[in-house]
């Protein structure tokens, strides 16, 4: 007896790679396995998951120019580099120098005031 192939449909696994399913989930929708579907779609996934990525990329840009603040931060982390771990690096020079600043300050009052004893 002889089984026969599933009928895997190119603008199917083109749908589900722009939805952004795994090859995992794709396979698993036809009954294939992922080495089928990497094997026979290998460019038909990875143009359509760069059309998504693409997509996605123009919906924030969009909202980030309409004034979304939020996507203004996340973008300008993205493709800025401005992350958190930039700032907590420059917070912690900055402290250090307010410190700094302090320490003379009270070392100098400190000297001022054994000068001039009361």
């Amino acid at each position: 007896m002889k089984t026969t192939k599933p009928v895997i449909d190119v603008r199917h696994v083109e749908f589900f790679a722009r939805l952004g399913s795994p090859v995992a989930e794709i396979a698993a929708f036809f009954g294939v396995s992922e080495s089928t579907i990497r094997r026979q779609f290998r460019e038909t996934v990875s143009k359509a998951s760069a059309a998504r990525r693409i997509r996605l990329r123009e919906f924030q840009w969009k909202s980030a120019t309409d004034g979304n603040t939020t996507m203004l931060i996340f973008l300008g982390k993205q493709e800025l580099g401005q992350g958190e771990e930039k700032l907590q690096v420059i917070d912690k020079v900055i402290i250090r120098r307010a410190v700094n600043r302090c320490n003379i300050k009270e070392m100098i009052s400190t000297s001022e005031a054994d000068k001039h004893p009361e």
